[in-house]
């Protein structure tokens, strides 16, 4: 960050009355940190003394409340620095937080996704006062790296950590865990004797048919399930109602199963299975 014209309407007095010129070397400029890095120009450059016009000294506190006046060259003198803020020696360090599987991630059962967290300390060695992991603003965890759950939906991820020289360090992320995969349907003819699965039967033998219907869901423990049962008939075909309960005669060669199942999120999937009923009716 330099200007264009140092000086207007007077000499150039760079090098006398405490006037400096040269890159000040904030830590990070673009993101409005104008904090000093330990080889500024600006580090105990300033003035301890009065102001022109009786203006009170240097304040005694810088933008972060650190102590205004001190020695930051390390030649045994306290001198303020010149800008906003102090520099002490002290490095006030930086974070970054880390979530395993990405900002947008596919469920992995009904209570959500355990993942890893990593909260980065730059530089490593920096000695720390205290760790906390918020999720959705609750702490969850006070170490660099945890295990935590994530519930279906957006998620806050929130790491602060305080320093031994007390700055409040933060790091945000946003992770969505989502639900794109509809329920898984095993829908099954069985003989009811037997256990075995059906594909066909003969109307002329007896064969006791039990309808078999399961759906799964790796997110939603419970998906709401609708099925029918149907018939291919013709114009004019007969139906045979035999004076037993639950039995039905019908002149057809298949019955459909169709089965839908809908999870929490709104996913669908269906099946059909078919039962072909062979031979000729008997008499």
């Amino acid at each position: 960050m330099f200007n264009s014209v140092n000086y207007s309407g007077t000499s150039d007095l760079t090098g006398t009355a405490g006037n400096i010129s040269g890159d000040p070397l904030f830590e990070d400029a673009a993101a409005r940190n104008f904090r000093l890095l330990p080889a500024s120009p600006a580090i105990d450059a300033g003035s301890n003394l009065l102001m022109p016009g009786g203006f009170p000294p240097v304040p005694l506190l810088d933008f972060d409340m650190t102590p205004r006046i001190a020695d930051g060259n390390g030649d045994g003198i306290d001198i303020a620095d010149i800008g906003a803020f102090e520099y002490t020696g002290v490095v006030i360090g930086s974070i970054e937080l880390t979530v395993d599987g990405g900002d947008v991630q596919e469920c992995l059962g009904p209570q959500g996704n355990t993942v890893e967290t990593r909260i980065a300390v730059t530089p490593d060695d920096l000695e720390l006062a205290s760790v906390d992991l918020l999720l959705n603003g609750v702490s969850v965890a006070n170490t660099l790296v945890s295990q935590i759950t994530l519930p279906m939906g957006t998620n806050q991820i929130e790491a602060v950590v305080v320093t031994a020289a007390g700055y409040e360090l933060r790091s945000q992320r946003s992770v969505q865990v989502v639900d794109t995969t509809a329920p898984a349907i095993d829908a099954r003819f069985v003989d009811r004797r037997s256990g075995r699965e059906l594909s066909s039967i003969d109307k002329n033998g007896m064969t006791f048919v039990t309808v078999k219907i399961d759906a799964d869901d790796v997110c939603d423990p419970d998906p709401e399930v609708e099925s029918m049962l149907g018939t291919e008939i013709n114009d004019g075909a007969g139906l045979g109602i035999i004076g037993q309960a639950n039995q039905l005669r019908l002149e057809t060669d298949k019955i459909t199963l169709k089965v839908m199942a809908t999870d929490a999120s709104g996913n669908v999937s269906v099946q059909t299975k078919q039962l072909a009923i062979h031979g000729k009716q008997g008499k």
